[in-house]
C-alpha cells in the first residue's frame, strides 16, 4: 500500500473516539476551521509543553475536502491571522510561568490545501464535507516547498476533527506532491515575541514593510494599486511578491495586479532571501520567460525557483515585460 493512502486510511477507518464533528452533507463554516486549528494547537500544547519549558507547533497545513476549500478559499488569511491572534492570547497567559522563554520559531506559517474528489481510499473519500485534517510542526517548515534543506523527511503531527487522538507520523514530503497544494494559500506571520495582536493579515514570506526598497519592477503596462491608482512602477519593500492579473480580487499591498485579464491571480512570486541576499523567481502558469529563457512551471507542492539577477527581464505570455533592479 502506499504511503499516501496508509496515512489516509488511519483517518477514514475505525478506531475513531468521541466526535463533534458537523453531519457529512454540510460544509463546514469558517467559525469550526478556526476551533479546528485552534484545538489542534491547544492539544499539542499541552503535549508539549513540561514543566521547564513551553513548546508548541508554530506550522500548521489544514487539509479540507474540495466544497469546504472552494467555500472558504477567499477568508483563509482571515481565518489564519485570527488563530495567530488566538494562539497569542493563549501563549500570554502562560508567560508568567516560564519567564525566560526564548522564541524557537522566527515565524508562523499556514497552508491551505485541498483534496479533490480523485483522491479516494477504495470507495471511501479521504477527506469528507466538514473533516478538515491538520498537521503540524514545532518548527515553521513550508510543506508546500521543496527548498526546506536536504532533510527527506518530517516529523509531524496530525489531527483527525473525527477522533480525539493524535498520531505521529514521520512524513515523507514526497509523497504529498501529487495532491492539489496552492501556494497561493500559504500565509506567514512574524513571530513576535511579546505576543501581540495582529492588526493585518500577512503572505507567506512577507513580512512587515520595511521601508527599504529591496527592488523595483517597471512594467510595459500598468500595475493597479490597492487604491485603484494605476502605474507602471512597483516597489519592492517586503520579502514576498505576487504578480496577478485584474481578475485577482485580493487587494493586498504584496499583490502586484497588471492591468491586464491575460494574466492568472499568482502568475508568477517572487521572494528575497535575507541571510543569502538574493531572489528567486518562480513560474505558475506557461509562457514566463527569464532573461529569454523560459522558467519550467511549478505546480502543487513541485515549486521550481530559479535565481533572480539584478536587471532581468520578465516576460509573460510573449507579450508583457516586466524590468527588475535589486536596490544596492
Amino acid at each position: 500500500m502506499k504511503f499516501k493512502e496508509k496515512l489516509l486510511k488511519i483517518f477514514v477507518t475505525g478506531n475513531s473516539g468521541p466526535t463533534t464533528t458537523v453531519p457529512d452533507a454540510g460544509t463546514i463554516n469558517r467559525q469550526q476551521l478556526l476551533d479546528e486549528i485552534c484545538n489542534h494547537f491547544l492539544s499539542r500544547f499541552k503535549e508539549e509543553t513540561t514543566s521547564e519549558g513551553m513548546l508548541f507547533p508554530t506550522s500548521f497545513c489544514i487539509y479540507l475536502h474540495e466544497k469546504d476549500y472552494v467555500k472558504h478559499e477567499q477568508t483563509f488569511s482571515f481565518t489564519a491571522k485570527e488563530a495567530v491572534n488566538k494562539f497569542h492570547r493563549h501563549i500570554k497567559t502562560q508567560l508568567a510561568n516560564y519567564p525566560n522563554y526564548v522564541p524557537h520559531s522566527t515565524y508562523w506559517l499556514f497552508q491551505f490545501s485541498k483534496f479533490t474528489e480523485g483522491n479516494i481510499v477504495g470507495s471511501i473519500s479521504a477527506i469528507k464535507v466538514g473533516e478538515p485534517i491538520t498537521i503540524s510542526t514545532i518548527f515553521a517548515t513550508d510543506f508546500a516547498n521543496n527548498n526546506i534543506g536536504n532533510e527527506i523527511n518530517i516529523r509531524a503531527t496530525m489531527h483527525n476533527k473525527r477522533s480525539d487522538r493524535m498520531e505521529e507520523l514521520n512524513i515523507n514530503r514526497d509523497a504529498f506532491l501529487g495532491m492539489e497544494m496552492d501556494a497561493k494559500d500559504r500565509f506567514r506571520f512574524d513571530f513576535n515575541k511579546n505576543f501581540d495582536k495582529i492588526v493585518e493579515a500577512s503572505k507567506e514570506n512577507n513580512s512587515h514593510s520595511s521601508g527599504i526598497t529591496l527592488a523595483t519592477l517597471k512594467s510595459d503596462i500598468n500595475f493597479i494599486g490597492t487604491d485603484g491608482k494605476e502605474g507602471n512602477l512597483f516597489y519592492m519593500t517586503t520579502e514576498f511578491i505576487e504578480i496577478s492579473g485584474k481578475n485577482d480580487i485580493r487587494k493586498i499591498p504584496n499583490i502586484l495586479r497588471l492591468n491586464s485579464e491575460g494574466i492568472q491571480d499568482s502568475h508568477v512570486q517572487i521572494k528575497y532571501l535575507p541571510v543569502e541576499k538574493r531572489f528567486k523567481l518562480a513560474a505558475f502558469e506557461e509562457w514566463v520567460m527569464l532573461n529569454e529563457r523560459k522558467v519550467a512551471k511549478s505546480s502543487g507542492g513541485n515549486i521550481s525557483w530559479v535565481d533572480l539577477p539584478n536587471n532581468s527581464s520578465i516576460f509573460l505570455n510573449g507579450r508583457i515585460q516586466i524590468n527588475f533592479s535589486i536596490n544596492k
